[in-house]
């Protein structure tokens, strides 16, 4: 069964949008709000360009950064508005058979599919790819999401003011709860609002035993938790994307804490939206000849590292480099100007014809840019990603 036109846009369009909106905020607010030290103003305009020495076979992209301070929040959905920037950008491409002979390349974030937008968007001629942090290991994503949610249910089993209704669904139909609601019902079970000396022995004991099972840092569990809940509450009820059927299920997962695998819900997929999520969200490695470059924080507690090495498992070695940064704080995607930039500049090297990227030539790449980007460069080239299998279970 073909996805509906609608779903199609919110799920593959936003890709080719974000060669627009996400390059331009993403790598200005990497580069500019760490530089608020600068001599520039805020209204200062900084020009992005490929150097005059690379290969003229690629189109040269320039692009204005806004300097500004601040960052936005995260998002975890398409709004509806900007599925109608979405929807009219690529139907103005499309429009313009032109340009579907220019070479492209796709900018990823951790909300959306690149391998969706390489493998079946058909956006035209798109020659590479670059993925920050991105979500590319598909819905074994929404597996984690999964366990998340109905570990959450064990723990807070029982207690006034902590249960959130909805199960495996993530929230019922129509649901109205809030964030905020959501967060103070995680508070009352675990204390996460609180100084780490004001939580009960109960919560101390339910939000280690959340945190032991999922290995989600602490810091990232609201985020993580409203992920689970009103995500995948619109996955689950969106009449456009699962249409009140389960797409994942937990039936034979085998949970390391005897306690919660002994009570936790178990739950099965429906099989036509097993299949349907399976097919629009999870990646096959059909990336054609699309040369991609991929970067993640090692302690990414809301898009996990170990998305790249299912990525990898996948895609040719020959078309994807990955380039892990080492945090000392767990973080989502908080690369400094330098690494951003870095792996940028290695992907259009590449593309023109330079030898195919490594983690080591990232970095170095990285610390020449330090004369006029004096930022941090902390890709390890021999860091090892684990296996997703590690982190959630397989099913």
């Amino acid at each position: 069964m073909d996805l509906p036109k609608k779903l199609s846009h919110r799920y593959f369009a936003g890709i080719y949008a974000f060669f627009i909106l996400v390059f331009a905020i993403t790598l200005s607010l990497f580069y500019n709000s760490r530089c608020q030290k600068s001599t520039h103003s805020e209204n200062q305009d900084t020009d992005i360009v490929r150097p005059e020495d690379s290969s003229d076979n690629l189109q040269k992209v320039t692009k204005k950064i806004d300097i500004k301070k601040g960052k936005p929040e995260n998002k975890y959905e398409t709004s509806e508005s900007d599925d109608k920037v979405y929807d009219e950008h690529i139907n103005t491409a499309l429009s313009r058979q032109d340009d579907l002979n220019e070479q492209r390349i796709n900018i990823d974030g951790s909300q959306t599919p690149l391998d969706e937008a390489i493998e079946e968007a058909h956006l035209g001629n798109v020659v590479g790819a670059y993925s920050l942090c991105g979500a590319v290991a598909g819905s074994r994503n929404w597996d984690g999401a999964l366990d998340l949610r109905l570990i959450y249910d064990v723990v807070a089993m029982g207690i006034d003011g902590a249960e959130i209704p909805g199960g495996a669904e993530g929230l019922p139909e129509g649901s109205t709860l809030t964030a905020t609601e959501i967060a103070w019902a995680v508070n009352v079970a675990t204390g996460i609002l609180l100084p780490p000396d004001n939580r009960t022995q109960e919560q101390a004991a339910n939000l280690a035993k959340i945190l032991n099972e999922t290995q989600i840092p602490e810091s990232f569990l609201l985020k993580d938790m409203l992920y689970a809940t009103q995500n995948m509450s619109d996955l689950v009820h969106d009449t456009h994307k699962l249409n009140g059927r389960l797409g994942t299920g937990n039936a034979d997962v085998v949970y390391d804490d005897e306690a919660i695998d002994d009570i936790i819900a178990r739950v099965s997929p429906h099989p036509g939206a097993e299949k349907r999520l399976e097919r629009y969200f999870t990646p096959t490695g059909d990336v054609g000849d699309t040369k991609i470059i991929s970067i993640h924080t090692d302690k990414d507690g809301l898009v996990i590292v170990e998305n790249e090495s299912e990525y990898a498992s996948v895609v040719p070695i020959e078309n994807l480099t990955v380039a892990i940064v080492v945090e000392d704080v767990p973080t989502h995607c908080d690369f400094t100007a330098a690494e951003a930039l870095a792996g940028w500049e290695s992907l259009r090297a590449w593309i023109a014809g330079f030898p195919q990227p490594s983690a080591l030539t990232i970095q170095l790449t990285c610390l020449s840019l330090s004369p006029t980007v004096p930022e941090a460069c902390r890709i390890d080239p021999t860091f090892e990603v684990p296996n997703m299998d590690w982190r959630i279970r397989p099913r």
